[in-house]
Parts: structure tokens; sequence; C-alpha cells
């Protein structure tokens, strides 16, 4: 007997509890995106071989089973005709042995709700939905080739939990297998490019995934590949609309790839969360689809090189962000450096209030610094240093009391990964904990939008991993930079380049902010020598951006 839709669920965790990737998307959406995809009840679809590259409980398998069934039906096909088709025409693929049946179940009532039948065949099930991982060598031949259409809602892995799936991923053999999985790539990076590939020349892909490989460092060569590739692009932010049955932090999107004569990379930002646009949307398709109320849909400017993040900014505003990049010295080609604060890799052990340390005055002063984190400031938070000159002090040499203090957590500094697996000394960071960098003045920019501030000498402190710093060694020139910051131009270079999280403000990246353009002090022309209608015109992009999220 088959487990009912409540009883899978409830055997799965939830994706905010478990790296497993698991989110369900609402079948309402599921519909009104294979119809914006042109998968339609029509006889087309049934010259078509189709594949849901992640099964779930059926939202996509279903769907698509019912539209072929219906098209067989049109077609005169009886039932034996129309299963017979399915299992030529149709694949699935599932990891959950449990998801994957009720993945069968759910295709089984798609065919009969168009031809009821009192029949128990059910071994034509196992040929359509098979178990297996997407991404081994061994789903394959299971899989019988390429195919016109591929959709399904990727899985929503971050890199650090790639090994902590079930089935343990191994991150060096995804790099082998993978070109595109570099970096610290999302889990979804290795699917999208096999899907790319399990596709015919005049295929058609339609996923649901995280949006972040469009413009973060790790999604470079899967954004090459798409361009090497000749393929066309439209994609469908889903940012402010809630189009899972949980609430998941990253920001998703429909993409629709494809092979075209003139190959061009749309997007269409929703600035409402009622899925009902998705509605409208359907019926119109994305290519008869305007800027309207509902949604602002944008054609993006060819990136140069090709690898170039995909920006959400309108092709105006690009083109004055483009010619003031190529026209400006970037920061660091102007004498700044630009960096970002230490990591440790056992924050609860390094990072403390001043007190739980228990050391004495002197060591405190010597061996101690103050802690500046972005955003809620921990009061009389302050860092252990275990480096003198830019080199790590040998445990030995140590005070008596650093010792003493670092072997209590000695089992818990082991364990750590630049430990176990890269060689470094137990009592050591993962960056260099330098104090030179207390005394010196400089611009935090915080992550998550928080507003830049200027430090000076004299406010001695180590800025937080997740705060970029600008140094030079004028404290008034670092200060005009403040104003720079806070320009509309930075503002939409910043969102280009490095994608956000829900709900947070502008990210922080020490690349990102290495390479924004530097504007000459003229106090007489605006900064960056814009007029005033290429101000406004930035200005009003931000509003619209800003607005939608």
């Amino acid at each position: 007997m088959s487990a009912s839709m409540d009883e899978v669920r409830m055997s799965l965790p939830h994706p905010s509890d478990s790296p497993k990737g698991v989110v369900y998307t609402r079948p309402e959406v599921v519909t009104n995106c294979l119809d914006i995809s042109g998968f339609t009840e029509s006889e087309n679809i049934l010259d078509i071989r189709a594949l849901d590259i992640g099964c779930g409980y059926g939202q996509f398998i279903g769907n698509l089973a019912r539209r072929i069934a219906l098209a067989c039906k049109g077609a005169g096909y009886d039932r034996r005709q129309c299963v017979d088709h399915l299992v030529r025409n149709l694949r699935g693929v599932e990891i959950e042995p449990l998801t994957a049946e009720h993945a069968r179940e759910e295709m089984l009532s798609a065919v009969a709700g168009v031809y009821p039948t009192r029949s128990k065949a059910r071994a034509w099930l196992s040929k359509v939905v098979v178990i297996g991982d997407y991404l081994s060598n061994e789903v394959d031949g299971l899989l019988g080739g390429k195919f016109d259409f591929i959709t399904g809602n990727l899985p929503y892995v971050r890199y650090k939990h790639i090994q902590k799936l079930p089935h343990e991923p191994d991150l060096g053999d995804l790099r082998d297998r993978f070109e595109c999985f570099r970096g610290r790539s999302d889990y979804s990076v290795a699917f999208m490019e096999k899907l790319l590939d399990n596709l015919t020349e005049s295929g058609r892909v339609s996923v649901i995934t995280s949006n972040a490989f469009t413009r973060a460092d790790y999604g470079a060569k899967l954004r090459r590949k798409v361009v090497d590739n000749g393929l066309s692009v439209d994609e469908l932010d889903f940012s402010v609309a809630r189009v899972f049955e949980d609430d998941v932090s990253a920001y998703a999107s429909l993409f629709i790839i494809r092979s075209e004569a003139e190959a061009r990379n749309r997007l269409i930002t929703l600035n409402s969360p009622d899925t009902k646009i998705l509605t409208r949307l359907a019926k119109l398709g994305f290519g008869f689809a305007r800027t309207c109320s509902g949604y602002r849909k944008i054609t993006r400017l060819p990136g140069n090189p090709p690898e170039s993040p995909w920006s959400p900014v309108g092709p105006e505003a690009m083109r004055i962000i483009k010619r003031t990049l190529e026209s400006h010295k970037t920061i660091s080609e102007s004498g700044f450096e630009v960096r970002k604060g230490p990591a440790t890799g056992a924050d609860e052990v390094f990072i403390r209030k001043r007190g739980e340390f228990g050391f004495s005055k002197r060591i405190r002063n010597q061996y101690l610094r103050p802690y500046e984190r972005a955003g809620g400031k921990k009061k009389d938070e302050v860092i252990l240093s275990v480096y003198g000159n830019g080199k790590l002090i040998k445990f030995e040499r140590l005070p008596r009391e650093v010792r003493e203090y670092l072997e209590s957590h000695r089992e818990q500094l082991q364990n750590r990964y630049i430990v176990k697996k890269g060689d470094a000394a137990w009592w050591s960071t993962i960056d260099k904990v330098d104090f030179g960098i207390a005394e010196t003045p400089k611009i935090l920019i915080p992550d998550y939008g928080l507003e830049c501030s200027l430090h000076k000498n004299g406010e001695r402190f180590i800025p937080g991993h997740s705060v970029v710093y600008v140094t030079n060694s004028n404290g008034v020139v670092l200060q005009s930079l403040i104003s720079m910051f806070e320009h509309p131009l930075i503002m939409l270079i910043r969102l280009w380049k490095a994608p956000p999280l829900r709900g947070m403000g502008l990210r922080s990246s020490s690349n990102v902010v290495k390479d924004l353009p530097l504007s000459p002090e003229d106090k007489g022309t605006r900064l960056y020598g814009l007029s005033e209608s290429e101000l406004k015109c930035l200005e009003k992009e931000v509003e619209i951006l800003w607005r939608v999220r």
C-alpha cells in the first residue's frame, strides 16, 4: 500500500533543519511554470522526450504525465498506447525510494484522470521513475539518451552542506566530473551542467533553482558554458513570490534555457508576492510579456567577458555603469588595500568577551584586541591572536596562560577541517590575525547593507570576517570615499556583482570592492562626471530595484 503525500512529507526533514535541500514547489506554480515554458496539452508534446531530474513526491512529473495523457487522448490513443508512449518518452529520477514511490502514484493518478480504468498494472511506473542520483554515471543508462525537455526543482544545498547529504557526495569527485563546479559552488551548479549536456540540440530546459550562480564568482564557468553554447536564457525571478510550500532563504528563479539563432538573456522580476501574476504570464508567454505593475521585464546587455555576472540592472543604467568602469581606475589600482577580516575556524574559542579568557592584564594587552562584527556588535568582544611579526608563534613559546586556555579547547580545535585535511597547526586560525590591522585607519564595509564607517588611528580593533575594509595611510583620503560608497552607481554595481541573501541588504565581497571605480575628488563636478540625466537614471534604477527587494 502506498504512502500518502502527508506521510511522505512528514518523513522528510524541513529544509531549514537539514542540508538535504528538500523544498517542494506549490502545485499551481508548477502548472504555471510548465505553461510559461510551452509544455502544454497539445499533440506537439508527443514528439518530445521529457525528464524530471528530481521527482520529489511527483509535483512536476505528475503534471507532465497528465499533459501527455491529454495529448494522447486528443490524438486518439487508447490507454495502453498512452502508457507505452510514457514509457518511451518520459523519465524521472528520484534518489529517495519513498518519495519515488509517491511520484509513481502521482503519475498513475494523472493517467487515471484521463483514462479511467480498474487495471492494477504498475510495472510500467518503475520504468518511468527510476531510483538513483541524477549526477551519477549509473543513472545514465536508465535514462536512455538525451531529452527535448528537462524540468524540475533543483536541490537547495550550499557548498558547506554537500558532504552532509545522506549519500555523502565527494567534493573532489564533483570537481573532477563537472567542469563548472568550482570554488564554493552550490550543489545545483553540477545539476545545471549535467542537464545542459543531457539536452538535445533543439531542446529546452525549464527548471526552478537558486539564481545565485548568475552573479556569484563560483557561477562563472556555468555562465560561460551557456554563452559559448549560444543558448538563450529567460529568467523569472521569484524573490518576492511564495512559490514553495516552505520558506527558503535562497533567492529562486525559473530558468528557461534553449538554443536560438540569436541568443538573448531576458529577466522578469515580480513586484508582488501574488502568484496570480504567474497565471497572467502563463497566458502571455515570456516573449509577449511587457513591464507592468505586477512585474518588470528587461533584456540584459551581453557580458564582456562572457562569464561576467548577469545583471538585474536595466540596460540604460548598465550602459552608464559599463562606461564608467571603462573610464575610471579601480580602488585597488589607486593605491588602496582591500581585505576581509580574518576567519578563525573556531570563533567560540578565539572570539569572546574580554573577561571570559581569564588572562592577566599583561597578557590581555599583548594577545587580545577589540573585535568589530558586522551588525549587532557584541559588547567588549575581543579576539585572540597567536601570531607575532606576521608568523605563527610556536606553541611552547606562547605564555602559560594562553597555552592552558588553548589546551582546554584542543579537541575542538583539532577537529577543524584546516587541521585534519589542511595540515594546519592545531592552535592556528584559518587566516592570520595580524594586530597591525588594528593600528591602521580603515573604512569598514559591513555585509548585509549596513552603513560604511571610517575608523581612524586610536580605535584599535580587528574587523570581523563579515567585514570588508579599505586601508590607506591617509585618513582624510579615506574619509572622501564614504560618499562614493553611498553613490547610486556603486550601489548598483554591488547589487549586480554580489548577490544578496533573502531579507538582507547589499552584500560585501573584497573582490567586488577592489574593482569598484574610484572617482577623482573634484568638488566642481558630480562624482564620476555624470550628467544630471545620467544621475537621475541611476537613482531611478536604485528606487526600482530596492522597491522590488
